[in-house]
């Protein structure tokens, strides 16, 4: 039970004055409590653990008992010092914590240790702790385990490890080095994204290796889904850019697994920016024996599909120009040879939109002495093709075989300045217009002054209808009289409201200037009218640019109708 003996003890001296005495000693089994009381100075023996107790305080209710070493030796279940020094000289002895907690907590003081410490056990430090040395700080461990020194943090998931030096300035400012085995720097967090990262803020980080090996320097993300960024702002990224690299290898390995290799890929949707994906941009030199090659998809397929692919994306909007050998040749000799390997191969320029404008500028040789076909907007295209312009060279087309032209519409074959010859070879063949199908064959037209000449030698000229139908179209020219002008090779005159008597003769003039004294002029004459009127020809005088055609009525009444005379005027 609690204790309480607060009364204070007095005596008198000689002269008859009032002491206070002091407090009597309480003597107990157990250690006192904050819930006995007595007068401040009052002494509390634990007979059973030999520990002194004095009262130091009494405050709301609550009595503070403290405690210290008999004759410098002690054990205590706690040593609070709220001020002054805790000095601890063990002068050559050693001084032993065996167990519990040290707290060192001297608020903005220091805490010195003057000579060594040595601590066989755990030791456990709470709080910001800063160790400052003006020496070398060192840190050894002879214990032969794994790991021998273990810095680690596991107090939250904001917590990092930091290793910084200030102000050294040598190429070994920070040196972490393994002098047999390896370095590994290696995390188990799948979830942070940049769980490694190698930062600096102003100066470069490199990474050296003097092992002569293929893999002297290797960056490995070992897990199927890892991945390796290599990123850098407007001073780039430099791969194999010294004069003695012999190889620059990305990707050159059968694949187990899909993959997709992407150089300057990205959308670009700043305005003002340029990018620009250069391979192998700079030429050969004047010397004859240097010689650069470029090689694209150039491997052997065996079997399955190799796809090369230029360019194929989709243009919403804008432009997209793809140049192939653009650059100057000052000397020497440039080749650009695009899938020429043996084998069976399918090259596509452009894409089934058809809005790609493909333009090849140059001496162009397609097949040159190779005997495969060559189709152009073959199979369901229904594009135009058009060869040559108005400021174009000739255009030859020469073949041991067929040449077809064939169109569901029209096909002309125009010459706007020259003469347009078909068949002018000297080779003992046909030429064939028409000669098969139903169809009209128009040669020629009515415009102007188009001259239509059929020249034949001795083999002579048919014109065949099967049904007889042979159209001539003949210029026509009616008069009230008996004098007109019609100048066309094959005419037909109408003389109108003639009145002719029986066996009268009657003259028509018809001026014409294809007509002359010496050619051949073919006529024919015919009336109308409803009396039994004959017109029959009687004379013909072929003139100089016109003729006279005289006709008599071997009728037995007048004409009172139209009389038709039709000439055809040959060479």
């Amino acid at each position: 039970m609690a204790y309480s003996k607060i009364r204070k003890r007095t005596a008198y001296a000689d002269d008859g004055t009032s002491i206070v005495l002091a407090p009597l000693v309480i003597q107990s089994k157990r250690n006192p409590t904050t819930g006995d009381f007595a007068e401040i100075g009052t002494v509390w023996v634990n007979t059973d653990t030999a520990t002194i107790y004095g009262l130091a305080k009494i405050a709301a209710g609550t009595a503070t008992w403290s405690t210290s070493p008999a004759s410098g030796i002690g054990t205590f279940t706690s040593v609070d010092i709220t001020t002054g020094n805790l000095d601890v000289q063990a002068g050559g002895s050693t001084t032993t914590i065996s167990s519990g907690t040290v707290n060192f907590d001297n608020a903005a003081g220091t805490v010195t240790m003057a000579n060594d410490l040595t601590i066989a056990g755990t030791t456990t430090l709470n709080g910001d702790i800063d160790i400052t040395s003006a020496s070398l700080f060192d840190i050894t461990v002879t214990s032969n385990t794994d790991p021998a020194i273990l810095l680690q943090t596991n107090g939250g998931t904001t917590e990092t490890i930091q290793v910084i030096n200030t102000q050294g300035t040598s190429a070994d400012a920070i040196d972490i080095r393994a002098t047999d085995g390896d370095i590994l720097i290696s995390t188990t967090n799948s979830t942070d994204a940049a769980a490694i990262a190698l930062t600096s803020n102003a100066g470069g980080i490199q990474l050296s290796s003097a092992l002569a090996a293929a893999d002297a320097i290797s960056l490995e993300s070992s897990d199927a889904a890892g991945g390796v960024t290599i990123s850098a702002g407007t001073g780039g990224i430099f791969v194999g850019n010294q004069v003695d690299c012999a190889i620059i290898d990305i990707g050159d390995i059968a694949p187990t697994a899909s993959r997709t290799v992407s150089i300057s890929g990205g959308t670009v949707v700043t305005a003002a920016v340029t990018d620009t994906l250069d391979l192998a941009p700079d030429g050969a030199t004047t010397n004859a024996n240097s010689i650069k090659t470029v090689n694209i998809n150039t491997g052997v397929v065996a079997v399955g599909e190799s796809l090369t692919n230029v360019a194929s994306g989709a243009v919403t909007s804008g432009t997209h120009t793809v140049s192939i050998q653009t650059g100057a040749v000052t000397a020497g000799t440039v080749a650009t040879n695009v899938s020429t390997g043996t084998g069976t191969k399918t090259v596509n320029v452009g894409n089934a939109d058809g809005l790609t404008t493909v333009n090849v500028d140059g001496i162009t040789l397609i097949n040159n002495d190779i005997d495969v076909l060559t189709s152009i907007n073959t199979g369901s295209s229904t594009g135009g093709v058009t060869i040559g312009n108005a400021a174009a060279g000739n255009i030859a087309i020469d073949t041991a075989g067929t040449v077809l032209i064939d169109a569901d519409g029209v096909v002309e074959i125009n010459s706007s300045a020259g003469v347009l010859s078909i068949g002018n070879d000297d080779n003992d063949f046909g030429i064939n217009v028409g000669s098969v199908g139903e169809r009209p064959i128009v040669v020629g037209n009515v415009v102007g002054a188009t001259d239509i000449s059929l020249d034949a030698g001795t083999g002579g000229i048919d014109i065949n209808s099967v049904n007889g139908n042979v159209t001539v179209t003949v210029g026509k020219a009616t008069v009230a009289g008996v004098a007109l002008t019609n100048s066309a090779r094959v005419s037909q005159s109408t003389f109108s409201a003639q009145t002719t008597a029986a066996a009268a003769d009657q003259v028509f003039t018809i001026t014409n200037t294809f007509v002359s004294t010496t050619n051949t002029v073919f006529v024919s004459a015919s009336n109308g009218g409803a009396a039994d009127a004959q017109m029959t020809i009687h004379r013909v005088k072929q003139l100089a640019g016109s003729i006279e055609i005289t006709l008599t009525n071997e009728g037995a009444a007048s004409l009172n109708g139209n009389c038709l005379i039709s000439i055809w005027v040959m060479d």
